[in-house]
């Protein structure tokens, strides 16, 4: 992967884009494993700010 300060802010977006998706997957797995009420309904916004 190239650095981050050669993207462009396109290139940045999807990137980021792909990164919350990938971390929406994981939560989703989370929650179907019962571990739903342990995770904050903020976590996204915890975890990407």
């Amino acid at each position: 992967m190239e650095s981050l300060e050669n993207l462009t802010v396109e290139q940045l977006r999807e990137l980021l884009k792909q990164k919350g998706e990938e971390i929406g997957a994981i939560c989703d797995k989370l929650a179907a494993a019962g571990a739903a009420d342990e995770i904050p309904d903020d976590f996204l916004d915890q975890l990407i700010w």
